[in-house]
């Protein structure tokens, strides 16, 4: 009996093994086209200031020397931002060499977008300068920092705003400043926690510089 089928059973055989291996392989591709991402799903890293293409980077830690970690954002493709439970951080790398007072000053504006920021009392320690503004809603702080060595013609900039934003910028102001007395900022991701005390601001004769 002539049996000349076989090699073409072989043949469907290997084609549907072959499909099914196609078919395994794409299955997570399919599932998350279908599927969409969860909404709950957030990126958390630790804040280290810099840009989103310059390699010089500041870490930014407590006064216990312990990372801050909080959820990134990535609503402004020119700085890197966190989210600390609703204190946000902002920072980015610019390019100048004119007076720290007037580059610190503009910071604040592009946060604030009030023309009051331009006229913000600026305090300088240790070559790191901070303005800030706490008009009604509007509450914000700039801190720039002007580089040296190979960074000499860049600006480290850093903008906070938000719930309890004080904390968090006289915590980066002195980390930059090399401070003794750094204030501790423990974000709490869930929320369940009270609001830290805010600390005691730098004297100056409009509080810490802020737009009045």
């Amino acid at each position: 009996m002539d049996y000349r089928f076989k090699p073409a059973t072989r043949v469907t055989q290997v084609a549907a093994l072959a499909l099914v291996f196609i078919f395994l392989a794409t299955l997570p591709t399919i599932l998350n086209a279908i599927i969409p991402e969860s909404a709950d799903a957030k990126e958390y890293s630790a804040i280290e200031l810099s840009g989103p293409d310059s390699e010089w980077k500041i870490p930014i830690h407590n006064a216990d020397d312990s990372e801050i970690v909080c959820e990134r954002l990535y609503d402004d493709p020119a700085s890197l931002e966190w989210n600390c439970n609703g204190t946000i951080v902002a920072s980015k790398v610019v390019i100048s060499t004119g007076p720290m007072e007037t580059i610190t000053r503009r910071m604040l504006r592009s946060t604030t977008f009030s023309n009051s920021a331009l006229e913000a009392q600026v305090i300088e320690r240790n070559h790191v300068f901070r303005a800030g503004t706490h008009q009604g809603f509007i509450q914000a702080a700039a801190i720039t920092m002007q580089g040296s060595g190979e960074h000499s013609d860049e600006v480290m900039v850093a903008l906070v705003y938000g719930e309890n934003y004080e904390i968090m910028a006289d915590l980066i102001w002195k980390r930059l400043a090399k401070a003794d007395d750094l204030p501790q900022f423990n974000p709490d991701t869930s929320g369940g926690s009270e609001i830290p005390e805010r600390p005691h601001l730098p004297a100056a004769p409009e509080g810490f510089g802020d737009a009045i």
